[in-house]
């Protein structure tokens, strides 16, 4: 009885986390994109994005909430905050998702720009801290939390049926951003949202197989590096 008290109360705090997280970031998307970003030339535009937004709130409405419930619940989880950074990797073995990620995104660029590969004159160096805070935050967030507290003792299937859930949870996220660029409708007619559904299997599994989260922090970091170098966001 305690036991299932105890699962339908980490249940209940998930829920109402990601309510909270998605209310309250909606709010500061259309806050900066509308009162701020929108009014901004590129170099400012991110550096706002990037140092600002990504940074200073990602950290306040995102990451010490989600390392605060970490510590709070670290009985109930699969890995504790210590063991997600301290286990060891065998990082050779992520150089086969290091290559896809780096192929699939080249030749994309080689076909979309007409057989040229070059990084985007647009590039501007705080696209870098964009990089940086965007794969801490939003891992720490959805491996290190989300999907941490939903697999302890689950069985292979009930873990796969949690990263897909947790995936349709990234997706989700990633909605009040594409609303207020304006890109919602291009997202979703041109189907490119399965990537981030893609992206976050793939971030899944690289935190369940390597009992880490550095990894997956490193993978979605280098993911956002060849996007800001190579397609400009």
């Amino acid at each position: 009885m305690f036991l299932m008290a105890k699962t339908k109360n980490i249940a209940t705090t998930l829920v109402i986390y990601y309510v909270v997280l998605f209310t309250v970031w909606l709010c500061v998307e259309w806050v900066f994109h509308l009162k701020f970003i929108s009014t901004s030339d590129p170099e400012n535009y991110w550096l706002i994005q990037s140092g600002i937004k990504e940074g200073v709130l990602k950290i306040v409405i995102w990451l010490i909430p989600a390392i605060l419930l970490i510590r709070a619940y670290k009985s109930r989880l699969y890995l504790s905050l210590e063991e997600m950074f301290r286990n060891r990797v065998n990082w050779l073995k992520l150089l086969p998702v290091l290559l896809l990620f780096t192929i699939y995104l080249v030749l994309g660029v080689y076909d979309i720009f007409d057989g040229t590969i070059s990084i985007v004159p647009g590039f501007v160096w705080s696209q870098l801290l964009w990089v940086l805070f965007v794969g801490i935050t939003e891992e720490m967030v959805f491996r290190g939390w989300l999907l941490n507290a939903t697999i302890k003792d689950a069985s292979k299937r009930k873990q796969w049926a949690m990263v897909a859930i947790n995936s349709l949870l990234f997706l989700g996220i990633h909605v009040p951003i594409w609303i207020f660029t304006n890109q919602l409708d291009i997202v979703f007619s041109s189907f490119s949202f399965l990537s981030v559904i893609a992206l976050s299997f793939i971030f899944s599994w690289t935190f369940i197989k390597t009992k880490s989260i550095v990894p997956a922090i490193i993978l979605h970091m280098y993911w956002d590096l060849l996007m800001v170098l190579f397609y400009g966001a």
